[in-house]
């Protein structure tokens, strides 16, 4: 299935810090960006890695951050959500 392909490189890698599932999250929604008529297909693996992340990190404030951006995608601004994910990412907001 299509959808899971974001995935697909952490399968074995439970172990996946969140920077690491941070940075999948970013390449898949840079995917979307570039082919905007696929875009649902990664919708769901987006989702997925973002509860991963959540998961993993012990940042209080990720999963409020995260759903804004999330929200972001679901309104197509892949672009925004890019430069906030990049924003969050920085090591002066948090420690993975």
């Amino acid at each position: 299935m299509v959808a899971s392909a974001p995935l697909a490189a952490w399968s074995d890698d439970e172990a996946a810090s969140p920077c690491d599932i941070l940075l999948r999250l970013a390449q898949t929604i840079q995917l979307m960006r570039l082919d905007p008529t696929d875009a649902h297909i990664y919708h769901d693996g987006c989702d997925a890695l973002v509860e991963r992340a959540i998961a993993a990190s012990r940042w209080s404030q990720l999963p409020q951050a995260l759903g804004q951006i999330m929200n972001l995608v679901t309104q197509r601004d892949y672009h925004w959500a890019l430069r906030e994910l990049r924003t969050i990412t920085q090591p002066e907001w948090h420690t993975c």
